[in-house]
């Protein structure tokens, strides 16, 4: 049996080949979400939220919550939905050599809207508005 060996013409071939065409997993469609994020009430001041896909199609996604308001560029379908608001902890913090002292930090929402989230949201067009009324209590 005759081996073949790869011409320079050949790797060239391949190279543009890669370069038109990508060799990730195609991009999927996404949406502009926006909404609101309560806590027994009132607008959550600061914090983050992330999408999580369930069906394994894609990244995390996610944005700033500012005054109770966010928005984000996600991808279409079922995620999981966890929303934090960490607060630094008076007198504690964390020294990185090289670096400034960095607070330490704590979340002050329970784990069912965040580590053990419960929240689910189902992205199914662009520009939708995606509201959450958590209690604590």
């Amino acid at each position: 049996m005759k081996r073949r060996s790869f011409t320079r013409l050949d790797v060239s071939v391949l190279i543009v080949c890669v370069v038109m065409f990508g060799c990730g997993p195609p991009k999927l469609p996404n949406a502009k979400i926006a909404g609101t994020v309560k806590i027994d009430g009132s607008p959550l001041s600061e914090g983050s939220i992330v999408f999580y896909p369930t069906d394994r199609e894609g990244g995390a996604e996610g944005g700033e919550i500012k005054d109770g308001k966010y928005s984000a560029q996600v991808s279409l379908g079922p995620k999981q939905v966890q929303i934090r608001a960490p607060k630094n902890v008076t007198g504690k913090a964390e020294r990185i050599e090289g670096m400034t002292e960095i607070p330490m930090q704590e979340e002050t929402l329970p784990a069912k809207f965040n580590t053990e989230s419960e929240l689910k949201f189902n992205v199914e067009k662009d520009n939708q508005a995606v509201d959450f009324d958590l209690t604590t209590k």
